[in-house]
């Protein structure tokens, strides 16, 4: 009968366009816009009834519109004494939204006002998804309770769900769980560096007080000497979780969380996150490991990469906030006028609602993303992407420029404070957040892009101009977002999987029902997102290289150096996972993995490694650690080094010096320019080995950003400083914590090597971690471990200073830090903060 009831309320008309009416009513009303829809009080009541029967449907179309009609209503009419509160509760009950219901608190606190036929309904449902964890009652939706029970069942799955789902929240509480029970190694896989310190901080928080023993959350891959925790959760990069494998060859996991599990896909990254999680699943078969990602349409796709008998999927498409598409088109004979069209949900054209003026004309794209978020966003949270760091900092700068009458907060004062402090006092960071607006990219410090963060979450700062770097996995809803052409990458359109992954943070949960979604001068966007799919099919970097690139693949295997200006690293790792597997007999698993079928190519792949294993003598164990290094280029490396050895040299110079010794600098320098040389083809002869030894160093020593940007500074008086700061944020990022790395990585994994067979065994445990140091900015090991404990360089250096030793290993470090009172070090209170966020104190 329900059923029925269902779709006659679907198929009436008058239904149809009363819900149109009310959706125009409701964006005229958050716009500021004019409307002559007379909406009539018994249209709306029985349009509210209607939402109710659609809210008991299984389709997701039926439930969509539901929530949205229900919550247009609410909102509409809630300055009146309508009652509107009370169906909305019931709504939100038969859609199993609980969270939602804390929203507004009127909504809240209905449920004693009901009829008992409809207290009794709402108790009926919350009870079937009500879960126990410990002490607390959760009240979850009904993916995050399908998804606890598949979760509790210990198998390997993989979840496809919106950005605001609540699966991140499902995955915390189910590791609780793990805990609570037994002692376990945990692997939390992330993307980037950025999402690290987020889920660490958030892991932390879940986990801080279950058992008797705390949970460890380690970020940074403890030395090979260290006893690990048989209680811990590994938040790393694929980079760190294989130098940590590599350093520690028996720890064998529990639980394998791959956040972002679609990021498989992205080139030589991709190609390493497989043969991580492949190398996980060697040390115990019976890992359940936990694939998560936004929409995904073939899960499939993980069962078969990594040979699964059967993988359960869970999959849901219904988010926890409702979105609002609103495409503005600037007037092209008045631009200072704006069109507004609202496009509902992003599927039905609801036209021309109304015009917005803005203050002065809309000539760049500067100028459409400061003056239009400006005019729109006041008094809500805004996000305004852009296509780049640059970008971003010139719009925000314009916004600043738009809102210099505002008073500074003593918040934002401490935000200010904290941009000077961890990168200079010329940054425009520091005098944008004392007008609540700041900018967000990869190679903000991370100290400072957490702050900002959570700035943008407490409501301090309302205008964040970011990059793609928010689409990679880091949770930070907004009432309002704002796009004009995007792109990512090299000047390509914003992929429509990307698109809806951004849209998905419109609307905070528990702040408002709906988020809003600004599409500016849409019909000129290369791509039309609203139009595409949400769900991204997910090809395998391996795949997808070794399929659209056969030449190349095969001279890279034959040794040919490429006639392009720069080697591929993304051919170079498929070239070095085949090799290793061609050794070990594992190729024609891996061809079935990656889908590839073409016999007479799988034959010359397999003739051309062949030739390839004659060339080449290093063993598996070297060049597992440098994936993204040809192996005809290790080979060469080891070669030379083997060469300067037997012309005399003495082993001891070619070992790395510790960066706080007169030595390093040289040291350094005579590394660099062999990788350089053997590694990426680059002349030897040119000063660049010498100009990023003199950053390494000075990063590698704990040297503070202010100081290296002055250094900068001296050297170039006359340049931009926005610019330079900019420049020297992207060096240390690319060059340092990325390519040094990286070249570091495969010379020691090679020098060892060396060290082996001639006989020096003994010397390798006592080589210098060059690359680690690299990597987190220190070469103290006190500073290392506060780093390890999920501590940002920033706070981990000062805190460092005022302990009891510099030789503290994490274990230590963790103690020290407890038996301490924070508040009485004299550390800046955001800095006070991150530690006692992560509950060290």
């Amino acid at each position: 009968m329900i059923k029925d009831l269902i779709e006659k309320v679907w198929g009436n008309d008058r239904f149809q366009k009363a819900f149109r009416d009310i959706e125009t009513s409701w964006i005229s009303k958050e716009l500021g816009l004019e409307t002559t829809k007379n909406l009539d009080d018994q249209l709306v009541k029985k349009a509210m009834q209607a939402a109710a029967i659609l809210a008991c449907s299984e389709k997701l179309e039926h439930r969509t519109i539901a929530y949205r009609l229900a919550t247009s209503i609410y909102d509409l009419h809630q300055e009146r004494d309508a009652n509107f509160h009370k169906p909305l509760r019931v709504i939100l009950t038969r859609l199993e939204n609980f969270p939602s219901i804390s929203t507004k608190k009127d909504v809240s606190e209905a449920g004693k006002h009901l009829p008992v036929s409809l207290i009794t309904e709402e108790i009926i449902s919350s009870k079937r998804r009500e879960i126990s964890l410990g002490d607390e009652s959760l009240l979850l939706t009904s993916f995050q309770h399908s998804l606890w029970h598949l979760l509790l069942k210990a198998k390997k799955a993989a979840i496809s769900a919106p950005t605001s789902a609540g699966k991140s929240y499902i995955l915390q509480k189910f590791l609780m769980h793990v805990f609570t029970a037994e002692k376990a190694s945990v692997f939390y896989l992330v993307p980037t560096r950025a999402l690290i310190a987020q889920v660490s901080a958030d892991l932390s928080t879940a986990l801080g007080n279950i058992g008797e023993n705390s949970v460890d959350i380690v970020s940074v891959p403890p030395d090979a000497e260290i006893e690990l925790s048989t209680r811990a959760v590994y938040v790393m990069t694929q980079e760190r979780t294989q130098l940590l494998l590599n350093t520690h060859p028996h720890l064998k996991p529990k639980v394998v969380v791959i956040d972002e599990a679609h990021s498989i896909s992205d080139g030589s990254r991709g190609v390493l996150l497989q043969s991580v999680i492949d190398s996980l699943l060697r040390r115990n078969a019976f890992t359940q490991v936990l694939f998560a990602s936004p929409m995904i349409k073939n899960l499939e796709i993980f069962e078969r990469l990594f040979r699964f008998k059967k993988i359960d999927y869970m999959i849901t498409e219904e988010p926890a906030v409702a979105q609002n598409f609103i495409i503005l088109e600037v007037d092209q004979d008045n631009e200072s006028l704006v069109k507004v069209h609202y496009k509902g949900n992003g599927h039905e054209d609801l036209g021309h609602i109304g015009d917005i003026e803005v203050k002065s004309e809309l000539t760049t794209r500067a100028d459409r993303l400061s003056q239009i978020p400006a005019r729109i966003g006041k008094g809500s949270i805004n996000i305004i992407y852009t296509n780049g760091a640059d970008e971003a900092e010139r719009v925000a700068i314009k916004l600043y420029n738009i809102l210099k009458g505002r008073k500074t907060t003593p918040q934002r004062e401490a935000l200010a404070e904290l941009a000077i402090e961890t990168v200079h006092d010329s940054y425009e960071m520091a005098k944008c957040v004392r007008k609540g607006v700041a900018f967000h990219y990869g190679e903000v410090p991370a100290l400072l892009r957490r702050a900002v963060e959570n700035a943008v979450s407490l409501g301090d700062i309302d205008f964040l101009v970011c990059t793609s770097t928010l689409l990679q996995g880091i949770n930070l809803p907004a009432k309002n977002i704002f796009l004009y052409k995007p792109e990512k990458g090299s000047k390509k359109p914003l992929k429509a999987t990307d698109f809806w992954n951004l849209a998905g943070r419109a609307g905070r949960l528990l702040k408002e029902f709906k988020g809003n979604i600004f599409l500016i001068d849409y019909d000129n966007w290369k791509e039309r997102p609203l139009e595409q799919s949400k769900k991204e099919a997910v090809v395998p970097a391996i795949e997808r290289i070794i399929k659209d690139n056969p030449k190349e693949l095969i001279n890279i295997i034959e040794g040919k150096r490429h006639t392009k200006k720069r080697d591929n690293p993304d051919i170079e790792s498929v070239f070095v996972k085949l090799f290793s597997d061609h050794r070990s007999g594992e190729l024609e698993r891996t061809f079935d993995a990656a889908a590839i079928t073409d016999p007479n190519y799988k034959t010359l792949i397999k003739s051309t490694l062949e030739f390839a294993s004659n060339e080449i003598s290093l063993p598996d164990s070297v060049l597992a650690h440098n994936p993204n290094i040809s192996a005809h280029k290790q080979q060469a490396l080891f070669n030379k080094i083997q060469d300067l050895i037997d012309q005399g040299i003495n082993i001891n110079e070619l070992l790395p010096v510790h960066p706080l010794k007169n030595e390093a600098y040289d040291s350094c320098v005579r590394v660099l320019s062999l990788c350089h040389e053997y590694l990426l083809g680059l002349d030897p002869e040119k000063n660049l080995a010498r100009f990023q030894a003199v950053i390494a160093l000075k990063w590698m020593r704990g040297i503070s950003l202010p100081q290296i940007i002055d250094g900068q500074i001296e050297r170039n008086p006359n340049a931009d400083r926005r610019v330079l700061i900019r420049k020297v944020l992207e060096n240390i990022e690319r060059d340092i914590r990325f390519q040094a790395v990286r070249l570091y990585s495969c010379y020691l994994s090679i020098l060892k090597h060396v060290l082996e067979i001639r006989g020096r065994g003994d010397q390798v445990q006592h080589v210098i971690p060059i690359s680690l140091f690299l990597e987190v900015g220190a070469c103290e090991k006190t500073t290392i471990s506060l780093m390890a404990l999920g501590l940002s360089r920033v706070t981990a250096k000062q805190l460092g200073q005022k302990s009891i030793s510099k030789h503290l290993d994490v274990k230590s470090a963790r103690k020290w830090i407890k038996s301490i009172d924070i508040k009485k070090l004299g550390l800046s209170g955001l800095i006070e903060q991150e530690i006692i966020s992560l509950n060290l104190s």
